[in-house]
Formats: C-alpha cells, structure tokens, sequence
C-alpha cells in the first residue's frame, strides 16, 4: 500500500465518521444507542480531528519512500492510521483509558523513531564546522523536526535549507526569537539544535501552556505588530500571521534586532489578498527590493519547495 492510498484511506475513514454533534457525548453505552451510530462506538470528534486532521496536508507531497525521513513519516502515518481503528474498536465505557494508553504508545513510537534517525547522524560538537548531512541521511534539524512534529520539517521542509546556513554556528547561537509559537512544536527542535540558545517566544495568544517546564524558554503574549525590543537576537524567524504587512513591518522595525539571520516563512501567502496582498505588495517583492538596495550588506535567498511552500533566509554579509 503506497503512502497516497495510506492517505486516501485516512480521508475515507475521516469521512465515514458520524457527525461531531453525535460524538461529543454519547447519550448511554447501550448496544441500542451504539446501533443508532452505525456499530461504531462514541468517541470525542474533536479531540480526533485535533490529532489526525492535518495527516492529508503533511503528507499530500510525500514521494514514495526512499530516504530515513519518508521512512520515518510513513511509519508515523501507518501509526496515525492504526489509531483510528482502534478508536473505531473502542467501547464507550473504557474508550477514555484506551485513548490515553493508545496516544501514549504512539508518542514513544515515534519518539524512538526520531531518536534512532538522529543516531544515524552520529555528529558530535566537534565536527559541527561541517554540514551534518551526508548521502542517504537527514540532516540533523530535519530529524529533530520530525521527533517534535513541526511542520517545518514535515509538510513544508524548511529545515533541510535551514541547517546548510545554521550548521556551521549551530554551537554558537546564544538567543533565538521566534515570532508564532502555535503548538510549540518548532520551539522544542529549536533548544535542541541550538544547545547554548535561550529560545524567546511571541505569540498574540496565550499558549504558555504549550511550553510549561521547558528550560531555556521565554514567552510573551504580544501580537508582532505591536513587538519592539532593544535585545539583539541571533536569530529571527517569523512564522506569525503571514500577512504581508506584518511580515514587512515585523522585518523592518527589527532589522537592527539580529546578528545572524532572519527567517521569514509561508511566503506562498504573499500573493493572497486575504493576507493583505493588493496587487503592488507581496512579500517576496519587498524582500528582492531589499536586497537590491542592501547588496553589500546583506543577501536574500529566497527558496521555493516542492510543496509550493515559500521561505527566505536574510544574512548579513
């Protein structure tokens, strides 16, 4: 079974669930009102779409398996897809213990997973002056991407172009400011990759708890339009609102903020009108207007993946 029909079979099993309204709360565990849903037993809709509904997306560009990473994300989907049977399986009355046990043994599968990806890289502190990849390998900010599940490594695959310019000073990065926290799934690949790096976080949503007992973390709830600091950061990645005036506004206002680079993500959304576009501008026009302007100082790379989605990278010369 390929990893598209893998994809198409967790569409159809996404689609024959019965509705939300019906799901959230079971009226008994009676085999009458398991009937009125067709044989299949009540479990929490929500907490499934939260879990499983964004596989279709990350993996709607996934080649047949031929490196450790689509290995790796193939073996997560086969794990995705045994988990929806077994909610389907599940009985009412034990479906909250079986849930947790069930989310419990998938994270540990796939945490040893990553771990035994990043093994394979074997690069230890001295050699990190060299690239961290080599044939057949992930590198190594797309293994720790996989284990945290950030998109960045899995559906857009920034990391992979992140690690060939961080590489190199990845052991002498001090401070990181990530603009977007979501789930901080992308703050957790961050304190690994950069082992000496206090990682600050912005969000306009409180999502503290996302980050509760990380070490080297700072979070300030504040929107990015609004963000001003007299702290010089190492790095900066802004993956916020992807609108293309905060993008702009964000980038201009802390252009003086950072030493090393300036990341700024998902810049597909550049041409969108619902992110602000007009027709005059986009993001990726403002960026190679910058960089025509700044040519002795700094360089744009601007990079276009096989998903369609759009990154850059800003260093200083």
């Amino acid at each position: 079974m390929t990893l598209s029909e893998k994809c198409r079979a967790l569409e159809r099993l996404l689609a024959s669930m019965p509705p939300a309204s019906v799901l959230q709360k079971p009226p008994s565990n009676s085999a009458a009102d398991l009937d009125t849903l067709g044989g299949r037993a009540p479990f929490p809709m929500d907490l499934m779409l939260a879990r499983l509904g964004g596989f279709t997306e990350i993996l709607s560009d996934t080649r047949d398996v031929g490196t450790p990473i689509d290995a790796a994300i193939e073996q997560m989907l086969l794990a995705d897809l045994g988990l929806v049977a077994a909610y389907l399986r599940c009985q009412a009355d034990d479906l909250s213990a079986r849930l947790n046990a069930a989310i419990s043994e998938l994270r540990e599968a796939q945490s040893e997973l990553a771990d035994a990806l990043l093994a394979t890289l074997a690069t230890p502190p001295e050699a990190a002056g060299g690239s961290g990849h080599t044939a057949g390998k992930p590198d190594t900010l797309t293994a720790l991407g996989v284990k945290h599940r950030t998109d960045k490594a899995l559906h857009h695959k920034f990391t992979e172009d992140y690690n060939t310019v961080l590489e190199p000073v990845r052991f002498e990065v001090t401070s990181l400011l990530e603009i977007g926290v979501c789930k901080g799934r992308s703050v957790r690949m961050w304190l690994d990759y950069f082992p000496n790096a206090t990682i600050t976080c912005i969000d306009n949503r409180d999502v503290g708890a996302f980050l509760e007992g990380l070490d080297r973390v700072e979070f300030l709830q504040c929107a990015q339009s609004d963000y001003r600091t007299d702290r010089v950061f190492d790095i900066i990645v802004d993956d916020a609102s992807h609108r293309v005036k905060d993008q702009q506004d964000t980038f201009s206002n802390l252009l003086g903020n950072w030493r090393r680079c300036y990341i700024i993500e998902d810049l597909q959304t550049s041409g969108d009108p619902e992110y602000g576009y007009d027709g005059t501008n986009s993001t990726i026009a403002f960026l190679q207007d910058f960089q025509r302007r700044n040519e002795s100082t700094f360089h744009v790379k601007i990079i276009t993946k096989d998903s369609g989605s759009i990154t850059s990278i800003v260093t200083r010369r």
